[in-house]
């Protein structure tokens, strides 16, 4: 059977997220515990409170852990949405809200992957405050 370089969405999302999930992994770094912990509360921070307020509320803590679930969630929803890089708050602000929607629903697919990944592969755990 010939081998097809054609993935799934699914497939993307996975790749993408462990890629994300192992450098922060893989480097060592000290905040691994609290990413951890974070990838694993912020769809419920998104359900609750909506995506925009959400990037506001983690880019404004500036603890690298946040700062790396930023990264890695507008990284790619902007990567599918073809959005501006590295401004997808932006985007959304200025967005209207069918970009809102699809933005939301895509986070929420990739935060599964990342969530996943975490659980996964990174020991520590440390509750956030």
């Amino acid at each position: 059977m010939p081998s097809s370089n054609i993935r799934t969405l699914e497939q993307e999302r996975a790749r993408q997220a462990w890629d994300n999930v192992q450098e922060v992994k893989v480097r060592g770094q000290s905040y691994e515990g609290e990413y951890k912990s974070l990838v694993k509360g912020t769809p419920a921070l998104i359900l609750t409170n909506g995506l925009i307020q959400t990037l506001a509320f983690l880019e404004s803590k500036k603890k690298p852990h946040h700062l790396a679930v930023v990264r890695h969630l507008s990284g790619w929803v902007c990567q599918q949405l073809k959005l501006t890089p590295n401004q997808l708050g932006k985007e959304l602000r200025e967005g209207d809200s069918v970009l809102l929607r699809l933005a939301t629903q895509e986070s929420l697919a990739y935060l599964q992957w990342l969530r996943r990944f975490a659980e996964a592969t990174i020991e520590k755990e440390v509750e956030e405050h």
